[in-house]
């Protein structure tokens, strides 16, 4: 299996009643195919949000979790981590 064929597999296997994908999945998997097999499929966005980073006069989006946990405390990560939205 391929593609969304795999992951509803998956799901079913799992006995999974949510999905939860990141953004850019969201011109490759069909709603109506998961909502058909009674899955959820739901999308992940984060908010725009701007923290802490090393050595960066000017804040640089984009990059990845890692630059999030070499420049922040825990206490800080723990929120940044709450930003997102699923659509």
């Amino acid at each position: 299996l391929h593609g969304q064929s795999r992951i509803l597999d998956i799901c079913k296997k799992e006995k999974a009643t949510d999905y939860i994908n990141p953004i850019g999945g969201i011109n490759l998997y069909e709603r109506s195919y998961f909502n058909v097999a009674g899955i959820k499929i739901h999308f992940i966005r984060t908010k725009n949000v701007e923290y802490r980073q090393r050595n960066n006069t000017k804040f640089v989006p984009n990059l990845s979790i890692i630059d999030i946990l070499m420049s922040n405390q825990i206490f800080e990560i723990k929120e940044l981590l709450k930003q997102y939205e699923l659509i």
